[in-house]
């Protein structure tokens, strides 16, 4: 199963470069609210600018930083308005929290916990439907495996789709308990050593029966193996992409 990453990362571009243009792209009356107010902070500015030509230099200082932060904001939300639904309804209600281990070395952990109210095999139904239930993830494209049904020891290609730009990445089922849990490689061509290579444990188990819940645990961790870019910010790095993908779990669980 694909998804629609590619317009997704158009609508992006398309606002980050004129608010309101990603949106139009997705046809969304959001695109009037943006135009406007870009056109508002415009005249906003010019007014200030004739009014303090001494002090010009900061007022544009400052000018250049508040359309750059109104462009990112313009661009996420162009994104988000540009997400496709998936395959199953959302159940109302589904609490969604994401937390992260203590820093430790080189590692990084992350997890995101969903209370969907739902029996554990309607959730378990969807979560190991893999073509379709890891795509959701923030960057996964398209999920292929090596063999008709999930068990341990098949192999999976993960096709990834970051900012517009689709690579390949390659992993294993380590283990699958039918019903209950599984997890899963996510590991660069180049090696288990290379790419921030990480492993995904995924779980299902009842959480209350009056109201019927269901606790859905999703847990990433890995090992930072960048050199260049320092662990503080690939800690960062993984924990915003993991904020994105529990909101993207609340929206199609």
């Amino acid at each position: 199963m694909r998804t629609s990453h590619a317009d997704k990362w158009t609508t992006f571009y398309l606002s980050l470069i004129a608010p309101g243009a990603g949106q139009l792209w997705a046809g969304s009356w959001w695109c009037v609210g943006w135009w406007l107010g870009w056109g508002g902070a415009v005249g906003v500015w010019s007014w200030l600018v004739s009014y303090g030509s001494s002090e010009w230099w900061l007022i544009a200082g400052v000018q250049v930083v508040c359309f750059l932060a109104i462009a990112v904001v313009s661009a996420g939300h162009a994104k988000r308005q540009a997400e496709v639904d998936h395959p199953w309804p959302a159940t109302p209600g589904t609490r969604v929290r994401v937390t992260r281990a203590p820093p430790k070395r080189r590692c990084i952990e992350a997890t995101i916990e969903a209370d969907i109210a739902a029996p554990p095999d309607v959730v378990w139904r969807r979560a190991s439907d893999l073509p379709r239930f890891l795509v959701i993830d923030t960057f996964h494209d398209r999920v292929t495996l090596m063999r008709p049904r999930p068990a341990a020891g098949v192999d999976l290609v993960l096709s990834h789709n970051a900012f517009g730009r689709r690579f390949l990445r390659f992993g294993r089922i380590l283990k699958w308990e039918e019903g209950r849990k599984y997890a899963f490689s996510d590991l660069s061509p180049r090696g288990p050593r290379h790419g921030f290579p990480h492993v995904f444990f995924v779980s299902v188990e009842p959480l209350s029966e009056e109201p019927i819940t269901t606790r859905l645990t999703i847990t990433v961790r890995g090992k930072w193996s960048s050199r260049w870019i320092p662990i503080t910010l690939g800690r960062r790095w993984v924990w915003l992409v993991t904020r994105d993908h529990a909101r993207l779990i609340r929206k199609a669980m």
